[in-house]
């Protein structure tokens, strides 16, 4: 194992659903090599800076807005877009950043497109189904493509499973989970 620091930036915010998945897979990075360190880069909504304090990962907020249709947005979307790319590249180069992973969402454009004007290498981890226009975009950008499902028109995307971590994965079987559920241990769950 090398004892040389090397950042790897997760990028991806707004909800639950892109930062979950970025703290699984760093730690499953970290259990390969323990000099890794990650840093993440969020939105400014309050739920990101709660589930990351919790885990006690150092992250960075950005102003970034995701793209509307209505043309009165525009304006501050570009005024999000510019301070969110100065804030970018600033963290890569202050953190000297090794490659950016983004699972997608409106807060990881700004962070791989200043990856890509500091030619960093960028991995996108599509988790939905159905792309959206973000991911749509990234995948154009990134340099590796992993999906949870198969992408239309993206034939190289190498597939994998739901990042999960460790807190949410059991030792329990199924029927013993349901057990302890109060549930009919032999019987077919549905969660919604």
């Amino acid at each position: 194992m090398s004892t040389r620091r090397r950042v790897i930036l997760f990028a991806g915010g707004g909800t639950g659903g892109h930062i979950f998945p970025n703290l699984a897979i760093a730690q499953r990075l970290r259990d390969l090599d323990d000099s890794l360190e990650a840093r993440f880069i969020v939105s400014n909504r309050p739920l990101d800076a709660e589930i990351l304090r919790k885990s006690s990962v150092p992250f960075t907020a950005l102003s970034a807005r995701p793209v509307s249709l209505k043309p009165w947005r525009w304006p501050g979307f570009a005024l999000a877009w510019e301070r969110s790319m100065a804030s970018m590249q600033a963290e890569l180069r202050e953190y000297d950043v090794r490659v950016v992973i983004a699972t997608g969402g409106f807060v990881s454009a700004p962070a791989v497109a200043a990856a890509r004007r500091e030619h960093l290498p960028v991995a996108l981890v599509n988790l939905d189904a159905a792309p959206g226009k973000a991911n749509r975009w990234l995948a154009r950008q990134a340099d590796a493509l992993f999906s949870v499902h198969p992408i239309e028109g993206r034939p190289a995307a190498r597939m994998i499973g739901m990042p999960l971590r460790r807190e949410a994965v059991s030792d329990l079987s199924p029927q013993e989970a349901r057990s302890a559920l109060g549930l009919a241990p032999d019987r077919p769950m549905l969660l919604i």
